[in-house]
């Protein structure tokens, strides 16, 4: 099983110790493998065994590629996308929220061998202002409890991708809820130079060596797949090392991670500061993470 780099261009997962993982290999190894390895089990109905993830929240920027990430779990598995978002319960006014979703929890309560998307919810509960409240509560006393009846159903696969990991209640992060919480960062250098081979080409015959030009190095793996993308034919094109950079520089200032979200932060900071909050399937007691096997 692999993930080629046109259906998703490989990030790092970065912890609160500053170790890191593949993405792409934590996605491969701790979630889909252990899930195809059950699938004879669950074709003949039976429960998807509790040794196989079930759940996951893949959090960070916008333009990350955090739906396609639920796309290819889907696609490694056989399974349809069932993609959800605020709209299916507000169809009918907010005022009959809390209806829309008993109704819509119990459809889903009904169904299995699909990969449920919870996309943009953390827009229903963004803004933590008196006013509102009870919305803002709206993820912990109305869909957490349906959430952890899905994930005891063991029927499903159910993730939930958001930009917005921190208006979320502690609850959602408690043991027992979601299997698996990583962030979704752009792709790394190394993953764009493998995917851009002609701009990997032309740094080399800049004589352009990032391990050593780090401030080069950061410009480049803090920008989204589409941001490389845009500045992409303008570095094959440089010809000399200061344009190249120069370019790079551009790009970065005006980057997504760089721009400010709720808090005065910007994303690249918000990343860093949930660190704390990532859990991967096969987490030691203590919190640590173990290596992949």
């Amino acid at each position: 099983m692999v993930i080629d780099d046109d259906r998703f261009v490989d990030s790092r997962i970065t912890f609160e110790d500053d170790t890191e993982l593949s993405l792409k290999d934590v996605l491969l190894e701790r979630f889909l493998t252990p899930l195809v390895e059950s699938m004879p089990a669950i074709l003949k109905d039976q429960a998807i065994p509790d040794s196989a993830p079930t759940s996951a929240i893949f959090y960070g920027a916008p333009g990350t590629s955090k739906t396609q990430l639920a796309a290819i779990v889907a696609d490694a598995l056989g399974w349809p996308l069932l993609k959800l978002d605020p709209s299916h319960l507000t169809r009918m006014g907010l005022d009959r929220l809390h209806a829309e979703t008993y109704h819509l929890f119990s459809m889903l309560g009904a169904a299995e061998r699909v990969v449920v998307l919870l996309d943009e919810f953390d827009e229903l509960v963004r803004e933590r202002e008196a006013p509102n409240e009870a919305l803002s509560r709206f993820l912990t006393t109305a869909m957490l409890p349906k959430i952890a009846a899905l994930k005891e159903r063991r029927k499903l696969i159910l993730l939930l991708a958001t930009n917005h990991l921190e208006v979320f209640d502690s609850a959602i992060a408690r043991p027992g809820r979601f299997d698996m919480i990583v962030p979704v960062q752009p792709p790394s250098l190394e993953a764009k130079l493998r995917r851009w081979t002609a701009v990997k080409q032309q740094a080399a015959a800049l004589e352009i060596d990032f391990s050593s030009d780090t401030r080069l190095d950061e410009w480049l793996a803090d920008l989204t797949y589409a941001e490389f993308k845009s500045i992409a034919s303008h570095l094959e094109m440089a010809r000399t090392k200061q344009a190249f950079r120069d370019y790079a520089a551009r790009a970065w200032d005006n980057c997504t991670l760089q721009s400010t979200g709720p808090g005065d932060k910007n994303w690249r900071d918000r990343i860093k500061d949930e660190r704390r909050k990532i859990r991967l399937p096969g987490l030691l007691q203590d919190g640590s993470h173990s290596s992949p096997q």
